[in-house]
């Protein structure tokens, strides 16, 4: 599981371009269902070219969380989320849900932390074209979770533990004065 903060329509396809072209087929983002399976053009395009999988956020996410997890019995098969629910709306981070930690409590399927930056800037939340801009990726340590019980602490637990990991891969800007 690739897990990454959420600044722009352009996270997907940045999280995408660092996975080998041989495994790219096996690489599903989870997207709104009731933002990109809403009518067929943009369910077509989201299912073909993105390979999205509908998350179903209204519902608590509960039946998608049963989709992605039953996606992950299939080794080698890549699962793209973004745990803060939402893009960002004015570029500040968004706090991570729980439902990363029932996705993953329990289970030996390693977690990769994501910082993307310079998303929010190219193509903010409203904006219908990217302005040119540096995009980059950090990628951090992959981490596991299967020595964790199941229960809403332990959820909440591991989505603050990933919600730091993202975050701390964020570079720090240097005071020279």
């Amino acid at each position: 599981i690739m897990v990454a903060n959420h600044q722009s329509h352009l996270d997907t396809l940045c999280l995408v371009s660092a996975i080998p072209l041989r495994n790219i087929h096996r690489a599903f983002p989870a997207a709104a269902a009731d933002y990109f399976f809403k009518g067929l053009p943009s369910s077509a395009f989201s299912s073909i070219v993105v390979n999205g999988l509908p998350f179903k956020r209204q519902a608590r996410g509960a039946e998608s969380l049963v989709l992605c997890r039953e996606l992950l019995r299939n080794k080698g098969n890549i699962l793209i989320i973004f745990p803060e629910g939402t893009r960002t709306t004015d570029g500040s981070p968004g706090v991570f849900k729980p439902g990363i930690g029932l996705l993953c409590s329990g289970t030996d399927i390693p977690i990769i932390p994501c910082y993307l930056e310079g998303a929010y800037e190219s193509l903010p939340k409203g904006a219908w074209f990217p302005k040119p801009s540096k995009l980059i990726l950090h990628i951090g340590e992959s981490r596991v979770y299967d020595d964790n019980d199941a229960g809403r602490e332990t959820f909440q637990h591991i989505a603050s533990d990933l919600e730091d990991a993202v975050f701390s891969l964020k570079p720090t800007l240097l005071n020279d004065s």
